[in-house]
């Protein structure tokens, strides 16, 4: 299809107004070439741990998430949009995993995953300890207002205690990606929680 395209045209204008049906259209139409662009940006080491379907899967996420600030004015300037989203994702895989090879795969934000840790075990045996009570519920609040996906990476991975293999398979994603998106919802909860928010 090109920009002459009035029925293309008409899928961009409604997916600018905020139109989730025509927006889901408009990525199905670009899918083919913005999976190729995936593909052509992951290096051949790491093909194994990113899978080009879920850099689309974050970048078709954060794309809808941000619709509101596109300028869709054609169907180049949709694809230009889409692309660019896809490439930051795909860069931002790129680094995590570069970041976790030079680590040997271990988490950096221990303080964070040891409160998860803390919340299992609490989950398992509760404890009588008042402020212990109250920075669980801190913290549950916190993982409850995730986005879905980072949610349940959290509850499969801490909580549950799967090992990211599991992970990946429980949400048909790659090794990398659960990872990847583990990592992210680590982050994003000291983000939320703070230095203060600690156990006693």
């Amino acid at each position: 299809m090109s920009n002459a395209d009035p029925i293309l045209q008409q899928i961009v204008q409604r997916a600018a107004a905020g139109d989730a049906s025509a927006f889901e259209q408009l990525c199905f139409i670009h899918h083919r070439d913005l999976h190729a662009l995936a593909c052509g940006m992951i290096p051949s080491d790491l093909r194994t741990l990113i899978d080009p379907e879920d850099v689309l899967q974050d970048a078709y996420y954060e794309a809808f998430r941000s619709r509101g600030n596109a300028m869709l004015e054609n169907a180049s300037a949709a694809y230009g949009w889409l692309a660019a989203i896809v490439r930051f994702q795909a860069l931002g895989m790129i680094r995590a995993q570069r970041t976790l090879k030079r680590s040997g795969g271990a988490d950096t934000t221990t303080g964070i995953i040891a409160m998860l840790d803390e919340v299992a075990q609490h989950r398992r045996t509760p404890s009588a300890s008042a402020a212990r009570h109250e920075a669980v519920r801190a913290v549950e609040s916190a993982v409850d207002a995730l986005p879905s996906e980072y949610r349940e990476a959290i509850v499969l991975r801490y909580f549950d205690g799967h090992p990211f293999r599991e992970v990946a398979q429980r949400m048909r994603r790659s090794e990398g990606s659960a990872m990847m998106l583990c990592n992210r919802a680590v982050k994003l909860l000291r983000e939320q929680l703070g230095p203060e928010t600690s156990f006693f």
